[in-house]
């Protein structure tokens, strides 16, 4: 059953909360009175930089928030920067974090061991505009280099901060020598937290109003904010949350520390260092790091969440069950075709297209004794292509309802809103064409919300149309709205128990649908309730 569609939300109430964030006259470069037009400069607790002015946004470049990540400080908690004399330049992006090249996402980025950085975008006029903090996607691929916040701050009034951060073994490696007993580990959520610590304390300096922040994050960041949900240092430190296609290990099982670092053992003598000394894996080359990362058995990523006794000490799904949360309004997106990206990207990387003879057996490598029930519900012939069908199914399984069923179990103590990207005619320029349409799928969204990124791969542009268009600027007046006020119009309803209602992006029209769980067969995934397998 579909609800009634809106075709005109935006309307009075946006606007006057809205209308005071954009419209006065103080300017974020104010502080050496120059006129605008001119490069702006801020004052930040360790010096002043100097960014400038593009697409009516002030844009600050690779502004450190933490001192280089090297040496004694690999593989430590981050450490404040120690104040610089004069103005440093924020006009060019910092290093991203190093990482594979596998999908050639970094070619257009110097990857480096230095690379804790932010690139922060800013209303040109006012003060206490609400604040974005974005974390990538990827795990042990992925950064904040070339995402514009541009459109956000300029039409939203918002400050957007992208951030690089420790990924892979640099960010999750978990050993004895290096952890501290559990007070050091996890550096890939410590260098996120040290960001939202950096944002209240500078974040005014940009116009930005540090109780009203929204930690957001895609993919893997998006987990990664989950994790900030349930963590007890992140308390206070942000005001709303977001979850970009991000809400997929809600049912994984918490790693035990020993257990991880026993396999930071095994990883130390696949890298080289059979001594198990902190001094020899601080020594190791990189490129000897990644290599060891890709070839060592379950560590490309180091998953989280690990219970390290500090950040971390239980799952999510037990924590937001019990109510034992950072509690903050929650926005929680999906795409309608989430899985057909890993699919496609499994077809580029083996070079194999799935045949129909080899679907049943593809499902049940995916879903073990439950695949006669899945294939009863995913029958071939309903599909465009057998990887298409088991994209679908994986999707449902692993995006789709574990979203669903963490919003209604955190609907009872927050407000939650759900939302699925639906443009199944969006462009992607990730990956190239595979056997099947990728539709509306992971990822898809985000150039909706953050037009003029620069492109992560060197595959030709793949521009909006106007129908497009009008979804993007929809959707990030939606995003705004919520950022700025931890709520969406008072015409999308938030999640409870007895009402899954999900407020669906599509053209020609934004739309509220209720059949959510039935499109994607999310009580089939609750009856098999084999979450906890989902790596």
């Amino acid at each position: 059953m579909q609800m009634p569609s809106i075709r005109c939300w935006v309307g009075a109430s946006i606007k006057s909360v809205l209308a005071a964030v954009l419209f006065t006259s103080i300017t974020v470069h104010a502080e050496d009175g120059r006129k605008e037009g001119d490069r702006p400069i801020v004052k930040l607790q360790s010096g002043r930089i100097q960014g400038f002015i593009e697409n009516e946004a002030a844009k600050f470049l690779g502004v450190p928030y933490a001192k280089p990540p090297v040496g004694a400080l690999r593989w430590a908690e981050p450490v404040a920067m120690d104040p610089w004399e004069g103005v440093r330049d924020a006009t060019r992006e910092g290093n991203i974090c190093p990482q594979s090249n596998e999908l050639g996402t970094d070619s257009l980025f110097k990857a480096d061991e230095d690379c804790l950085y932010l690139n922060i975008f800013a209303p040109r006029r006012g003060r206490g505009h609400p604040v974005l903090l974005w974390l990538h996607g990827g795990g042990a691929v992925g950064h904040g280099n070339g995402l514009d916040g541009s459109a956000l701050a300029r039409e939203q009034g918002i400050v957007v901060v992208a951030m690089n951060f420790r990924i892979g073994a640099l960010g999750r490696l978990i050993h004895p020598a290096l952890n501290g007993g559990g007070a050091t580990a996890l550096y890939e959520l410590r260098d996120q937290q040290f960001a939202l610590q950096w944002i209240r304390d500078n974040i005014a300096s940009f116009g930005g109003d540090a109780n009203n922040v929204t930690l957001a994050g895609h993919s893997a960041g998006g987990a990664d904010v989950h994790t900030h949900l349930i963590s007890p240092l992140a308390k206070g430190l942000f005001h709303r949350a977001i979850f970009e296609s991000g809400t997929s290990a809600y049912f994984n099982r918490l790693t035990s520390l020993s257990d991880a670092e026993e396999r930071g053992r095994s990883f130390a003598v696949a890298a080289g260092c059979p001594d198990q000394t902190a001094s020899c894996l601080r020594k190791l080359p990189v490129s000897t790091i990644l290599k060891a990362q890709g070839s060592f058995a379950g560590s490309c990523c180091f998953t989280l969440p690990i219970n390290d006794g500090h950040i971390v000490s239980s799952t999510v799904h037990d924590a937001v069950r019990s109510g034992q949360f950072n509690r903050v309004p929650i926005l929680d997106v999906t795409t309608r075709d989430e899985y057909r990206w890993f699919a496609a990207l499994s077809e580029i990387k083996t070079g194999h297209v799935m045949t129909a003879q080899e679907y049943p057996a593809s499902i049940q490598a995916a879903f073990g004794a439950d695949a006669p029930a899945v294939l009863a519900a995913y029958p071939l012939g309903d599909f465009d292509s057998p990887g298409g069908a088991l994209g679908t199914a994986r999707g449902d399984y692993i995006h789709s309802c574990q979203a669903r069923s963490f919003d209604v179990d955190a609907s009872k103590f927050v407000p939650v809103y759900a939302v699925e990207f639906s443009d199944r005619n969006s462009p992607q320029d990730m990956l190239p064409p595979v056997s099947f349409p990728y539709l509306a799928s992971h990822g898809h969204d985000l150039g909706y919300l953050f037009p003029g990124s620069k492109r992560r791969a060197a595959l030709p542009p793949m521009p909006l149309n106007a129908d497009q268009e009008v979804l993007a600027r929809r959707m990030r007046q939606l995003w705004g709205h919520f950022i700025t006020t931890g709520s969406l119009p008072p015409e999308m309803p938030r999640v409870t128990k007895n009402q899954i209602a999900v407020v669906s992006l599509d053209i020609p029209e934004i739309r509220v649908v209720d059949d959510f769980r039935v499109a994607h067969k999310c009580d089939l995934w609750d009856s098999l309730r084999k979450w906890s397998a989902v790596q």
